[in-house]
């Protein structure tokens, strides 16, 4: 059996009681054990088109499903509890993303995995690290705790490259203006 992660998330309608609707459709499944469920993390949403604040959890289970059968799967859950596909980033009552497939790396039209975004997004790291603290990230080599303190060190400090150095100083100024608790450099 392979160990995976998997996130949920959701802002539309009543979205804990939908996790709890497709945790119950995961464990009745023959080839699906649920291990650890984290706790529900609210977040706010990420995109103009977002909507409103999302609640995010990560969920720990064991299959004999293979990565496409069990996407195919996850993807029939999300639509018996009525996610549709109309805008892309926007509001939604569930998402269910594979996370981390045992330690696979898998490339394919449908399914990457470790998913491409897990590695810097807080509202899949935090739920995440809670229940998978010293699983290793298989690309990145790193545990997912140390993923996610590296999202947390403050002061934050973003680099500019590219630019022109005039483009750059007044870049930075207005940036600093705007962002005082960041530190900006050329």
């Amino acid at each position: 059996m392979a160990v995976c992660y998997l996130a949920f998330g959701g802002n539309k309608n009543d979205v804990q009681q939908t996790m709890q609707q497709a945790y119950a459709l995961l464990a009745a499944h023959a080839e699906i054990r649920i291990c650890r469920m984290s706790s529900i993390y609210r977040t706010a949403p990420v995109g103009t088109d977002a909507g409103g604040t999302f609640l995010n959890a990560a969920c720990e289970i064991e299959t004999s499903l293979t990565p496409i059968a069990l996407l195919d799967f996850l993807q029939q859950v999300e639509l018996q509890l009525g996610r549709t596909h109309t805008q892309h980033w926007g509001p939604r009552t569930i998402d269910i993303d594979i996370l981390l497939y045992d330690q696979k790396v898998v490339e394919h039209p449908r399914l990457i995995i470790p998913h491409p975004a897990c590695w810097y997004r807080r509202f899949v790291l935090d739920p995440l690290a809670e229940i998978a603290r010293e699983v290793l990230h298989p690309v990145k080599r790193i545990t997912i705790q140390g993923l996610q303190q590296r999202l947390l060190q403050r002061p934050l400090t973003v680099a500019l490259a590219e630019a022109e150095s005039s483009q750059s100083h007044e870049l930075i100024e207005a940036m600093s203006k705007l962002f005082p608790e960041v530190v900006f450099s050329h």
